[in-house]
């Protein structure tokens, strides 16, 4: 390239050397012929690559251009040179490490006095902690639910705002399509822009009882409105709070929106170098002084500021900022003309977060007398972060709580660990435990203290909402106002959740705050209650078992294989306190003509009877086995010596409740025989459960001769 051409394409003009030099971003200069004459420090900042070892090359030679992204960028760049329009993109850039990038190529060309293209202005912008983001995005999805609808409409509509092809009616027109798809119910949303006398709206939208609405503010004047409805209420509480807060960032990302246009509107009338620099600026950059006078800004530190853009060009920085903020940038800059080094730092204002820089400008002898400050509002980037990092935390904690609540052994541990799980990982601190009894709920155990209004055993009201979700079988959630929660204490709790335990009962979780629950919250919930239901059925199939070894099937009475058990333990007792045990052996007479004439059948029913009888006589501590066939046997602990008394008081009754049993002329009578087991005597337990036999087959005997036998003609 021959000595005036060369100076033709390098940057020239002292703000124009200042931005070429200072900007965040990577900026080169291509001639016509596709070979680097200029670049700034941002290229080896970003890829490791000096000016020094790039000017001179071209792009086919560029080596920090894979082979891949070679063509792309050769086809676009020569597709610019013969007067075509191409708007940003993003390839693959390798550093000289070896490492990938990403950027976005914003181009335009370059011209010079009198209109004559001779080269091409290219800014590129570090898009890979974007790419990050959105393949974090990706994996995390499946657990952000219904948040990640409004965090991809907020992606979107970040999207579209960088476009620099796109006009302000087409941004707006993208952005009302977007905005049904993340709520809730799409489908039955719709949403209106109105933008001064432009409207935009879809096709579901109307005006309904079911609407949400922010303005749209441009320098603190109303200058619009963003609308969604319903076309009928959707949900409990119509909109969720995150759909709230999704509205106003919509509406101030227009505003902003409208601001940048007037900003760019303003631009194009500007030198075509600057422009193209300032294309696409940060949201905050200043010029200041040694001491912090402000010497240029651009709008986007004016709105951040709250400050006109004509009071802020004059005025000390410091000033502007919060004591303890404004005590750091003084730190920070006093660094940068200690050092000469740039600095870095991150801020949290009003709970926004921003991503700022501070870099020094020196004059000829090196000297730093001037220095350019750039923020970037990176509040969405760290909300999604603390989201996933929540979401992160809660999963991990649910996948504890449910490897725990399967190996759990009784009801009581399965409700202890849910408790415990509901409280430190979804931060519920209010629960309780509802159990099933019949078609009733009772209070079985509930957090670190009961809420006021409840009591342990106490039987749940039929109309709470623990109750409706009991009856329907399905997750119940309240919080419209006072009471809607728990009719039984409706001065302090105004939100709950209620989610049915298979059969066994309702686990409620209740907030004094209304519509205190999201829908990750319930899912949340389900989703824990799910293993706890399971972890319950395992511990019912278990006693199911252990019941099947000891009961007889028949009867639903102890068997003689827990006979022993039994024994065992009161023998144990008794010969500690001193204490008789009472052994009463009983039989059915005449069961096996009932057998033999009736059938199976009825002598089933008679035993299943008999039993019934035989529980409803003894005491609470008293126990009654199945011995054998039609043989029954009490263990009556702390019983005395009078037998007699035991045997006449059940035979009295039985004679009543006998005459309900289907055997016809059958009598149904029980023989008896009692004995007693006493600590000092010498006989073992068996021998006088042999005793009791024997006492009760003399009985038997008894009753046989009582009922003679009748001839054929009627003579005894």
């Amino acid at each position: 390239m021959n000595e005036p051409e060369s100076r033709e394409v390098e940057p020239d003009g002292d703000l124009y050397r200042t931005i070429f030099d200072l900007s965040p971003e990577a900026i080169v200069l291509i001639d016509s012929r596709g070979r680097f004459v200029a670049a700034n420090g941002r290229l080896e900042d970003w890829l490791g690559y000096s000016p020094g070892e790039v000017i001179g090359k071209s792009l086919l030679s560029a080596p920090f251009i894979p082979r891949a992204t070679k063509a792309t960028i050769v086809r676009n760049f020569l597709r610019r040179m013969s007067g075509k329009d191409i708007p940003p993109y993003e390839v693959e850039f390798r550093t000289k490490s070896g490492d990938t990038r990403y950027g976005r190529i914003h181009a335009t060309i370059a011209r010079n006095a009198d209109g004559r293209a001779f080269g091409d202005l290219v800014m590129i912008s570090d898009v890979s902690e974007l790419r990050a983001a959105e393949k974090s995005l990706v994996r995390r999805s499946k657990e952000l639910g219904e948040r990640v609808k409004e965090l991809t409409c907020l992606h979107e509509i970040s999207k579209l705002a960088i476009e620099p092809s796109l006009s302000l009616d087409q941004f707006l027109r993208r952005v009302v399509e977007l905005l049904p798809p993340a709520l809730q119910h799409p489908e039955l949303a719709g949403a209106r822009i109105r933008l001064g006398e432009r409207e935009f709206r879809t096709e579901r939208f109307e005006d309904t009882p079911w609407m949400l609405s922010a303005d749209i503010s441009s320098e603190g004047k109303a200058i619009g409105r963003v609308d969604l409805s319903y076309s009928k209420d959707g949900s409990d509480g119509v909109f969720l709070e995150e759909e709230r807060a999704l509205i106003e960032t919509v509406a101030e990302r227009i505003g902003h929106m409208v601001m940048r246009k007037r900003s760019e509107r303003q631009l194009e009338r500007s030198e075509a170098k600057t422009r193209a620099l300032l294309n696409a600026p940060p949201d905050f950059m200043i010029l200041t002084d040694r001491e912090g006078r402000v010497v240029a800004a651009n709008e986007g530190s004016a709105t951040l500021l709250e400050v006109p853009l004509e009071d802020l060009v004059g005025a000390v920085i410091f000033d502007f900022f919060p004591d303890e903020m404004a005590e750091r940038r003084r730190a920070d800059a006093e660094k940068v003309l200690r050092t000469g080094e740039p600095v870095f730092s991150e801020d949290e204002v009003e709970g926004r977060f921003y991503h700022s820089r501070i870099y020094p400008i020196s004059d000829e002898r090196g000297d730093v007398v001037q220095m350019a400050a750039f923020s970037r509002d990176v509040t969405e980037e760290v909300r999604v972060r603390r989201r996933l990092a929540e979401s992160r935390r809660k999963i991990e904690g649910l996948h504890d709580a449910a490897r725990r609540l399967g190996r759990c052994d009784t009801r009581d541990e399965a409700c202890r660990i849910t408790i415990e799980a509901v409280r430190d990982v979804l931060g519920f601190p209010v629960c309780v435990a509802h159990m099933a009894v019949g078609d009733s709920l009772i209070v079985r155990s509930a957090c670190s203290e009961l809420p006021p209004g409840l009591e342990l055993d106490e039987t749940t009201p039929r109309d709470s909402a623990a109750m409706r979700a009991f009856r329907e079988n399905r997750t119940v959630v309240c919080g419209n106002g006072p009471g809607s929660a728990c009719t039984h204490c409706p001065d302090v709790f105004r939100s709950a959740v209620c989610v049915p335990v298979g059969d066994t009962g309702v686990f409620e979780v209740l907030s004094p705050e209304e519509d205190a629950f999201d829908e990750e919250d319930v899912r949340l919930l389900e989703l824990l209650l799910g293993h706890t239901t399971e972890a319950v059925r395992g511990v019912a199939m278990r006693e199911e078992l252990e019941q099947q070894v000891v009961r007889d099937p028949l009867t639903g009475l102890f068997n003689r294989r827990y006979l022993k058990n039994i024994t065992g333990q009161e023998v144990e007792r008794a010969r500690r306190y001193g204490h008789r045990i009472g052994f009463l052996m009983v039989d059915v007479d005449n069961f096996k003509e009932i057998n033999d004439t009736l059938g199976h059948q009825v002598g089933d029913l008679v035993l299943r009877q008999v039993s019934r009888y035989l529980r409803a006589m003894v005491r609470a501590t008293e126990f009654v086995v199945r011995y054998g066939g039609d043989e029954f046997l009490l263990v009556m602990p702390e019983s005395g010596p009078d037998g007699e008394s035991v045997i006449l008081r059940l035979q009295r009754a039985f004679g009543p409740w006998s005459e309900e049993l289907p055997t016809g002329d059958i009598p149904v009578r029980l023989s008896m025989g009692f004995d007693v087991w006493e600590p000092a005597e010498g006989r073992s337990v068996d021998e006088v459960i042999a005793s009791a036999d024997d006492l009760m087959y003399e009985d038997k005997k008894l009753h046989n001769s009582e009922r003679s036998p009748v001839s054929a003609d009627g003579e005894a």
